[in-house]
C-alpha cells in the first residue's frame, strides 16, 4: 500500500499522465520592428525568465506584448510625473480623472495578468510547472528528502519537534 494511502486512510484521485506540450526552455525570437523601450525591458527580463524555466520558444508573442506594456507604462507614468495632470477639465469646465490614469490603470491589469502568465507573482508560480530541474519540487512523502532542520535561539524550545 503507498505512503498516502497510509496517511490518508484512503486512495487517492487518479491522474491521467501529463501529455501537455513541452516546448525547449529557450529564448524566444523578439518580434521584428521591436521598439527600443520595449527591446530592453525584453532583455533585462528573458534571461531571468528562461533561468527560472518560464520562458519557453513559443513565448515570443505573449511575452512581447508583455514587454511593450510595461515600456508603455514607463511613458504614461512619464505623462503623470505632476500631479495637476491626474484631473483634466471639460468644455464645461468640470474636473474628471484624466484619461492617462484610465490608460495607467489599464496597463497595470494587463501586465499583471500577463505576469501571472509567465510566474511573476508569487501565487501564479505556486501552480507552475517549469522546464528546468531546478523548479522540480521534492515529494512530501520521500524518505531520502532532507529532514528540517533543528530550530536554533529563541525558538529551540518551541514547537511540536521538541520532546519534553
Amino acid at each position: 500500500m503507498s505512503k498516502v494511502v497510509d496517511l490518508k486512510g484512503r486512495t487517492p484521485y487518479l491522474k491521467a499522465p501529463d501529455k501537455s506540450p513541452q516546448p525547449k526552455s529557450e529564448l524566444p525570437k523578439q518580434p521584428k520592428k521591436f521598439p527600443k523601450m520595449p527591446k530592453q525591458v525584453w532583455e533585462e527580463l528573458a534571461p531571468l525568465l528562461l533561468e527560472a524555466g518560464l520562458l519557453t520558444d513559443v513565448d515570443g508573442i505573449a511575452f512581447g506584448l508583455l514587454c511593450k506594456d510595461i515600456a508603455d507604462l514607463e511613458k504614461v507614468e512619464a505623462k503623470l510625473v505632476k500631479i495637476d495632470t491626474w484631473v483634466d477639465t471639460t468644455q464645461n469646465g468640470y474636473l474628471l480623472k484624466s484619461v492617462w490614469l484610465n490608460i495607467r490603470n489599464r496597463l497595470h491589469d494587463d501586465i499583471l495578468k500577463l505576469c501571472k502568465e509567465f510566474g511573476m507573482t508569487p501565487s501564479s508560480r505556486s501552480t507552475l510547472k517549469t522546464n528546468t530541474a531546478t523548479g522540480v519540487q521534492g515529494s512530501l512523502f520521500d524518505e531520502d528528502a532532507e529532514q528540517p532542520k533543528e530550530p536554533k535561539g529563541l525558538y529551540a524550545n518551541f514547537g511540536a519537534r521538541v520532546q519534553h
